[in-house]
C-alpha cells in the first residue's frame, strides 16, 4: 500500500494525546472501583462503556486520517512499451580526479554532470564503469534512473585502491559490458577522465574494437591545462587534516591531458568536451543528435487504486457503534 498525502499523518498527533489522555483515565477509573471507599458510588459499567466508546471514536478518527493520506494499492499490471538507447557512462577514480582546478574537484564535477544526463533522458538505460589502474563493471545497464543516480552518489576513489590511471583498462571493461548486456550495436559511452594514461598504454586495439562495434565514445575533460595539486586527507588523533601529495619530495601537479581524450573520441566518431565549458543537458543532446540507436523494450508498471473509501467506510461504522453503546 502506497501514501498519496503522507503530511496529513501529523493530523495524527492531537489523537495520540488523546489517546494517552484516554489511557490514563481509564487507570483512574479502575483504581477508583478497587478503593473500598468509592466503590459503592462507582458505576463501572457505565464508566467502561464510556471509555471504551470513547477509544472506539478515537479509531474512527484515525481511520479519518488514514483515507485523508490517500492509500492506495495496487490494481492492475500493465506493460509500456518504450524506446531508449544505450549510455555508459565510464568514470575515471584515480587519486588524481580529486585535484580541485575544477570546482568542488573534477570527481564532483563529473558525478554532477551524470546526474544532469540521466535527469534529461527519457527511457534510456544508463550503466557505470569505474576504472583508475584497474576497472569494474558497477552499475548494470537499467531504466531505474532513480537507482542509477544513487550509484553515481556513491562513486569514490576509495572504491578502488590503486596507484595508476588506465584509460585502456576503463575502455576495455566499457566494451566487454556493453557486449554482456547485447548493447553494443549503436551504444554510447560517456568517458569522464582527466587523461593521464600513466600505464603508457596503446588504445589502438581497443579503439577499433569500439568503432568495429558501433559504440561512440563522448569524452570530457575534467581538469585544467594548468593543472593542480592532488589532495591527501591524514587521519589524526583529534582531527583530520589535509596534506598534498609528494613525489620525491616535490608536490604532484596533474594537469588535464585533452589530447588522449580527444584521440578517444575522434577514433570512434564521438566528441570532446571540457567539463567547465558544457552541460549535463548538452551532453545529452550531443549524445542523442550523435545517432544513438533507439531500442524498444516492455517496461512492467501497476495502475493504482485508491482505497480511502473503504477507510471512511470503517470510520463511519465504528462511530455509530459508540453511539450506540451509549443508548444502551
Amino acid at each position: 500500500m502506497t501514501i498519496q498525502q503522507p503530511l496529513y499523518i501529523f493530523l495524527l498527533i492531537p489523537v495520540i494525546f488523546l489517546a494517552y489522555m484516554l489511557f490514563t483515565q481509564a487507570i483512574e477509573h479502575y483504581k477508583a472501583f478497587r478503593d473500598p471507599r468509592w466503590k459503592n458510588n462507582f458505576n463501572f459499567t457505565f464508566g467502561i462503556k464510556s471509555m471504551f466508546s470513547l477509544g472506539v471514536r478515537i479509531i474512527s478518527v484515525i481511520l479519518v486520517v488514514i483515507a485523508l493520506m490517500g492509500p492506495s494499492i495496487p490494481n492492475e499490471k500493465m506493460k509500456e512499451l518504450v524506446s531508449g538507447g544505450n549510455i555508459l557512462f565510464v568514470v575515471d577514480i584515480s587519486t588524481s580526479m580529486l585535484a580541485e582546478d575544477v570546482m568542488p574537484n573534477r570527481l564532483e564535477r563529473a558525478k554532477m554532470l551524470m546526474k544532469d544526463i540521466v535527469a534529461a533522458s527519457g527511457s534510456d538505460r544508463f550503466g557505470i564503469v569505474l576504472f583508475a589502474d584497474k576497472s569494474v563493471f558497477y552499475c548494470p545497464l537499467t531504466m531505474d534512473h532513480d537507482a542509477v543516480k544513487n550509484f553515481i552518489e556513491d562513486i569514490d576513489t576509495s572504491l578502488l585502491v590503486s596507484g595508476g590511471s588506465s584509460l585502456k583498462t576503463g575502455l576495455e571493461r566499457a566494451f566487454a559490458a556493453m557486449n554482456r548486456q547485447k548493447a553494443a550495436d549503436g551504444g554510447a559511452i560517456a568517458v569522464f577522465s582527466d587523461g593521464e594514461n600513466l600505464e603508457n598504454e596503446d588504445l589502438s586495439d581497443i579503439l577499433t574494437k569500439l568503432k568495429d562495434a558501433h559504440i561512440k565514445a563522448y569524452t570530457v575533460g575534467t581538469g585544467t591545462e594548468k593543472g593542480a595539486r592532488i589532495p591527501e586527507v591524514v587521519s589524526g588523533f583529534f582531527y583530520d587534516r589535509k596534506r598534498y601529495k609528494k613525489y620525491k619530495g616535490k608536490e604532484v601537479i596533474s594537469k588535464l591531458n585533452k589530447e588522449n581524450l580527444k584521440r578517444i573520441a575522434s577514433s570512434t566518431s564521438g566528441k570532446y568536451f571540457s567539463s567547465t565549458a558544457v552541460t549535463g543537458k548538452k551532453l545529452y543532446e550531443a549524445v542523442s543528435k550523435g545517432g544513438l540507436k533507439q531500442k524498444s523494450s516492455k517496461r512492467d508498471f501497476f495502475l493504482t487504486k485508491n482505497i480511502y473509501v473503504r477507510f471512511l467506510m470503517a470510520a463511519f461504522l465504528l462511530f455509530m457503534i459508540s453511539v450506540f453503546l451509549m443508548l444502551i
